[in-house]
């Protein structure tokens, strides 16, 4: 009798533990996209739709929800968690805020959050991916720095700015949050149209060339899928001169079934960088309120800021005459365009004048400028 009942109890608690390990899985069952209608999830072992009241916004949900399908979703309010978690890959979910609980973000996991104060009350969020973020339209990417970098993990790890995290501003009050992994791979390419064929992945930052294409593609690519928030520069020639093109995914995914005929079968140079989303207008310090949010300096020695996006120029011939100015545009962080000279026409003054000697090796020279231009397409900005 004793080991009867002690084989019960165990198998009550075994029971139990699994129980508690299930999931609530999204299904989009029913007739409408919205986070809080219960009848669009399901309990992943039993297939039984969540009690009534247990997914509420503003109410505290302590189950362990999951995202799994492509889907784009509403939350018509906050995310509150208690004992909750919520895992969130191939979809799109916007809510106002999060609050308690622990969100990860997995590859394809795309969260946009409206309030001016979106994660609330410890709310602890993991990134696994580079494919994925945290988009809070009306809070800076300053105020997510000072605020709730504590609260945000990459990989498991403690999230350090620039190193395994970045935060892009969104227009003039936005910020994206996103892990920064070298090894992410946002851009697809295919030797077929319509992305059929032999297909590699390249990956961010690094410029691949030749040979060093993934997948032997060097001259063979006809079609690609950039992920949304990058931009890729390709072109047919290693140095980055030739027929190039870029392209920019912003808001989604960047389908490109056939390339234009130059650039097909011709690609030999592939860069792919972070989008970052900036206004219009420029301006040309940090510390005046013109509502703008990119820089120039009339030099290459600045940096992006949490604020602005920095982009360099090449002021004169001087920054742009060898492999190691290539290397300081390319190493600049959150910088995705180079300036070609200032004023490069005027043989007499600013940038025209220069290299010293007769007007036909100065920089208004067209076929000398046109020379130090070329090396700056190397950077694939």
């Amino acid at each position: 009798m004793n080991r009867t009942l002690h084989f019960k109890t165990l198998l009550f608690m075994f029971v139990g533990i699994i129980s508690n390990a299930q999931t609530i899985v999204w299904t989009g069952a029913a007739s409408d996209t919205n986070f809080f209608t219960e009848a669009n999830w399901k309990d992943s072992v039993t297939n039984a739709v969540p009690e009534s009241n247990t997914i509420n916004p503003g109410t505290n949900i302590n189950l362990a929800l999951q995202i799994n399908t492509p889907a784009t979703i509403t939350a018509s309010g906050s995310i509150q968690f208690g004992s909750g978690s919520l895992a969130l890959g191939s979809a799109t979910v916007s809510a106002t805020s999060l609050s308690g609980g622990t969100v990860t973000i997995n590859e394809g996991g795309y969260l946009n959050l409206s309030a001016a104060s979106p994660l609330l009350n410890t709310v602890q969020i993991n990134f696994t991916s580079g494919l994925g973020w945290i988009r809070t339209a009306n809070t800076s990417a300053t105020t997510i720095s000072t605020t709730n970098l504590g609260q945000i993990k990459v990989n498991g790890a403690a999230s350090v700015y620039q190193t395994n995290l970045r935060l892009d501003h969104y227009y003039l009050s936005g910020c994206v949050i996103r892990a920064n992994i070298a090894s992410t791979t946002p851009l697809t390419v295919y030797d077929g149209i319509n992305s059929l064929g032999n297909s590699a992945a390249i990956t961010v930052n690094t410029i691949h060339i030749g040979s060093s294409i993934a997948g032997s593609m060097n001259n063979k690519i006809n079609s690609f899928v950039l992920k949304k928030g990058y931009i890729v520069t390709l072109a047919i020639n290693e140095d980055g001169t030739g027929k190039s093109k870029n392209y920019i995914a912003s808001e989604t995914d960047l389908v490109i079934n056939t390339l234009p005929v130059a650039l097909r079968n011709s690609i030999s140079f592939i860069r792919v960088l972070p989008w970052n989303w900036v206004n219009k207008k420029g301006r040309t310090d940090y510390d005046t309120d013109l509502n703008s949010t990119w820089v120039y300096k009339w030099n290459n020695n600045q940096n992006s800021t949490l604020d602005w996006e920095y982009a360099p120029m090449s002021w004169t011939y001087t920054g742009a005459n060898d492999a190691a100015d290539i290397t300081l545009y390319t190493s600049k962080y959150n910088s995705t365009h180079v300036m070609g000279f200032n004023e490069a026409d005027d043989c007499n003054g600013q940038a025209g004048q220069y290299p010293s000697g007769p007007t036909v090796g100065k920089l208004c020279n067209p076929d000398v400028a046109v020379s130090y231009y070329k090396n700056l397409m190397k950077t694939g900005m």
